[in-house]
């Protein structure tokens, strides 16, 4: 995916120009879904946030694995995360796709999505919600 996200000329290889690109598209796209996650606006992510953004997309975890997912990305032990700490974690993975990012953020895990929400309901859900977050709606 990266190759494919990123090889804008389509000429199999990477330049650093298209490099350079991707790389501040996908992080522009991480500052999005971070905001989405931020809901009290303190440029940090904590386990109550974390908590109501997924029951947003119709996903049901608990305190202790929103507290697990975010120290997989919390760099200085505040059980809260910062965007830095969010891009950081997150700039190689492949996607900046909500569903790709909660499977690769919790890909490690042994549970599974209580929720049966299809991926293009929760991929839905989550554009009408950049609508009305962008003003469009």
């Amino acid at each position: 995916k990266f190759l494919e996200h990123s090889d804008q000329n389509k000429s199999g290889d990477i330049s650093l120009g298209e490099f350079i690109h991707y790389v501040k598209e996908h992080e522009k796209n991480l500052r999005l879904q971070f905001s989405h996650l931020d809901k009290n606006k303190d440029a940090e992510v904590e386990p109550k946030e974390l908590i109501k953004a997924f029951k947003e997309l119709g996903v049901e975890i608990d305190k202790n694995e929103a507290t697990n997912l975010l120290q997989r990305m919390d760099q200085d032990g505040s059980l809260a995360i910062s965007f830095d700490e969010w891009r950081d974690y997150l700039l190689y993975a492949p996607s900046t796709d909500i569903i790709e990012i909660i499977n690769y953020w919790r890909h490690s895990t042994l549970r599974n999505f209580r929720s049966r929400r299809t991926q293009d309901n929760l991929q839905n859900s989550y554009k009408r919600r950049d609508v009305e977050v962008m003003g469009l709606m």
